[in-house]
């Protein structure tokens, strides 16, 4: 791509894969000799893979929410209005983000999502032609990841009038706010010009959730950030990813417990949160099956390198995971990979140099796929090196950099031709 452009970077994330995917995208653009501004609020993290050491990035303040009034109704309704609440605050930060980007000159917006809707109205207020990469839709809002929001509550059985009236409106209210959110997601999606996604998986997500379409444009490992070291594998297993209920590490936990104990690999979980009361259980079960789990908060860098290359092989058991930039690491650091076969797993650990699909959730599945690693050292480093190599030649941060600025291009040479970008369709 021989044109510079300026692109303004809109995004509300959190720690994780998805400001990983935007710092490698800041990263790659800027390096190029694209300008880049980078706005978020406050709520963003801006601590993980700081995108100020790379860019000019203006961090601009959320309205106050309105307090909550006290009152079991007007609490009750209160939170029934609290996505209308929180949609019209960030309408108005994105404003603000947009009367600051415009002065700048930018030929396009780049939008990541935000933690609260997963897309964001920053489309309307930038006032230039628009992408948003998205990872994912609202999943807890879509899939029945512990159950879905919209199931029926159970029927009210021996409860006073009063009673079954007062949890008939609670539950009403609830329902509510989640429809308020759905509908600001749709219409938010529905304005940018190009919706791009991580993989054939989200795609297909995105159509079933908003029914909008949207181009793939798959991410990409620095393959030298992250490459094997020189310290030789040891005999156990990592896991990468926050430590909650959505990452199935309690499956992770019973694999390896079903590994004859003679023969059993410590088990080393990294993440960037976790949840209390998920990791009791986990600490619980672990120590019920006699294995070592050592979970690791908020690792540097070097640390989590150093782990994924000394590592004999990577488990990865996330539910409907959209991409994963875990195993992919894990790759490039000369490390395989035992995963479920699901979600867009299936296209960063689909290819054999890669590693191991596993069909089902059979702990004694995966048991038997990890042994081949931890039992045998000198081929833990053998594939190893050879899934590096294929990382280097299919899942390059430059590749990854060349289909994001194509991607830029064909927005902003539709624009030019006053035709819609395409690729977006309701």
């Amino acid at each position: 791509m021989k044109q510079k452009l300026r692109i303004a970077i809109w995004h509300n994330l959190p720690s994780g894969g998805g400001k990983r995917a935007l710092y490698d995208q800041v990263k790659g653009l800027s390096g190029r000799g694209h300008h880049v501004e980078v706005w978020c609020p406050p709520t963003a993290d801006i601590q993980f893979l700081p995108l100020g050491t790379l860019v000019p990035e203006h961090v601009v303040p959320l309205a106050t929410m309105p307090p909550c009034p006290r009152g079991p109704v007007r609490r009750r309704r209160y939170f029934a209005q609290e996505s209308g609440h929180l949609a019209a605050t960030l309408e108005e930060h994105c404003r603000r983000c947009g009367e600051q980007a415009r002065s700048g000159g930018f030929d396009l917006l780049l939008a990541h999502p935000c933690q609260f809707f997963h897309t964001s109205p920053a489309a309307k207020h930038f006032g230039s032609p628009s992408l948003l990469y998205l990872q994912e839709p609202c999943r807890r809002l879509y899939e029945a990841m512990t159950e879905l929001p919209w199931k029926a509550p159970e029927p009210y059985e021996r409860v006073s009038w009063f009673k079954h009236w007062n949890m008939a409106l609670t539950d009403a209210l609830k329902l509510h706010s989640k429809r308020v959110q759905v509908r600001q997601e749709l219409a938010w999606a529905a304005s940018y010009d190009q919706i791009l996604s991580n993989s054939l998986f989200s795609r297909e997500s995105i159509i079933r959730s908003y029914n909008l379409d949207s181009r793939v444009c798959y991410l990409g490992i620095d393959a030298d950030d992250f490459s094997p070291t020189d310290r030789p594998k040891e005999p156990f297993v990592i896991g990468v990813g926050n430590l909650s209920f959505n990452k199935r590490v309690l499956l992770a936990v019973k694999a390896v417990g079903a590994i004859p104990a003679g023969r059993r690999p410590r088990l080393v979980w990294v993440g960037n949160r976790a949840d209390e009361g998920y990791l009791a259980e986990l600490r619980d079960t672990a120590r019920r099956l006699g294995v070592d789990f050592v979970p690791k908060i908020l690792v540097s860098q070097d640390e989590l390198r150093d782990l994924l290359g000394r590592a004999a092989v990577m488990i990865y058991t996330s539910h409907l995971e959209p991409f994963g930039y875990a195993p992919l690491e894990a790759n490039a650091c000369g490390t395989g990979v035992v995963a479920i076969a699901e979600g867009g797993i299936r296209e960063t650990v689909g290819h054999p140099a890669s590693g191991v699909l596993v069909d089902g959730m059979d702990p004694a599945a995966f048991a038997g796929e990890l042994l081949r690693f931890t039992d045998d050292l000198a081929f833990a480093k053998d594939f190893g090196l050879k899934a590096h190599d294929h990382v280097r030649e299919h899942w390059s941060q430059a590749a990854a950099i060349d289909r994001l600025e194509e991607n830029l291009s064909r927005v902003l040479q539709s624009g030019a031709d006053g035709k819609p970008a395409g690729g977006v369709t309701a």
